[in-house]
């Protein structure tokens, strides 16, 4: 009996050594990882200021806030452009699903015409009209008016297709 209680002892304490050691092979994985994570944030501290959304033939110009969800997307920016349905909500904007999450940094803000607006954070939304409400605020098209607005977003005439860019 004592031989058992020994050998089983004996199990236990390798088996806790072997956890012990993939722990600390787990920590530094991690700690990579966030060092790599880090650097990429850094590299976006560039200070990339607009951005671009094509609908058919117009290119809008986006001022970009300066934010962690703005850094996100332009760090996915870098690497491909973005391509989005977007359809029509509320009478007041064009959203639709990234099909990715985005960190967000909501608070309770009033949309107007021209901001671009992070809902959920996986949903972007074009707005032509007003909205109050807890959002992440991503940017903002300057120099339109609500139906210039209005009409390249095909307001109430159905889904367009959005394309994001830094070029």
């Amino acid at each position: 009996m004592k031989k058992l209680i020994i050998i089983c002892f004996m199990f236990l304490f390798l088996f806790l050594a072997s956890c012990s050691n993939t722990s600390k092979d787990n920590n530094n994985t991690l700690t990579s990882k966030t060092s790599e994570t880090t650097t990429n944030t850094n590299v976006v501290e560039e200070d990339i200021k607009e951005m671009f959304i094509y609908i058919g033939d117009n290119k809008l110009k986006v001022e970009l806030e300066n934010n962690s969800s703005v850094k996100a997307l332009v760090n996915i920016l870098k690497e491909n452009d973005i391509t989005y349905e977007a359809h029509d909500f509320g009478g007041f904007e064009k959203v639709g699903d990234l099909g990715f999450q985005l960190p967000t940094n909501d608070s309770y803000i009033d949309v107007t015409t021209g901001d671009v607006i992070l809902y959920t954070g996986s949903n972007l939304c074009l707005y032509y009209g007003n909205n109050s409400y807890s959002f992440t605020r991503i940017g903002k098209i300057n120099g339109y008016t609500k139906d210039e607005l209005k009409e390249i977003y095909k307001a109430s005439l159905g889904n367009i297709e959005v394309r994001l860019s830094l070029e």
